[in-house]
């Protein structure tokens, strides 16, 4: 995982931390980023997820910081399938400090009390009907997920890296975003 930042003279300097890549910009952008901008620029390659056929496709997500420090912009892999979109993010402080898409639902995966997780699998089932969508774990590389999907009842179940899993049924409501934790004990409450 690395982390390339490109100084105001245009020579890039790489940090091994995380995929994501922050851009430093020159006194101009900084004028335009004290706004939260998000882009969109699509790849043409389809992906298919993984217990079922429909295609996703993987694109990305440009998110500037808003606020006066840092500078630049994070970019995080975009899935976009026919009903649903989905990313994940909220690897390290700086974002857990940036202004996301308003999706209408946000999940934040935790072991205990603090420790966040990444590399879980995640589906949502419609109540009583068909599987909208399956993210398998490798998609999953922060704590926090944010899914665009209809307005709908659904089970959400998510399965972390010890196969134990964890269900929760969620109401979504397109425009009204909602957070859902879901905590799986500790290690040495689970044994």
């Amino acid at each position: 995982m690395k982390r390339t930042f490109i100084n105001n003279l245009g020579f890039p300097s790489t940090h091994h931390f995380t995929n994501r890549t922050l851009i430093k910009t020159g006194k101009f952008s900084q004028i335009l980023l004290s706004m939260l901008i998000v882009s969109i620029f699509s790849t043409s390659y389809p992906i298919y997820a993984a217990a079922s056929n429909t295609s996703i496709t993987e694109s990305k997500l440009v998110v500037s910081f808003s606020g006066p420090t840092p500078k630049g912009s994070l970019t995080f892999p975009l899935f976009k399938g026919e009903t649903f979109q989905y990313f994940s993010a909220g690897v390290g402080l700086e974002e857990r400090q940036l202004t996301y898409p308003p999706y209408p639902l946000k999940l934040i995966l935790v072991q205990g009390t603090r420790a966040f997780l990444s590399n879980v699998s995640i589906t949502a089932r419609q109540l009583d009907g068909p599987l909208i969508l399956n993210i398998p774990a490798t998609h999953v590389e922060g704590p926090w997920v944010f899914l665009n999907i209809p307005t709908g009842t659904y089970l959400i179940t998510a399965t972390n890296h010890q196969q134990k899993s964890i269900e929760k049924q969620v109401s979504v409501v397109q425009k009204e975003a909602q957070t859902v934790h879901l905590r799986w004990p500790n290690y040495s409450e689970s044994q």
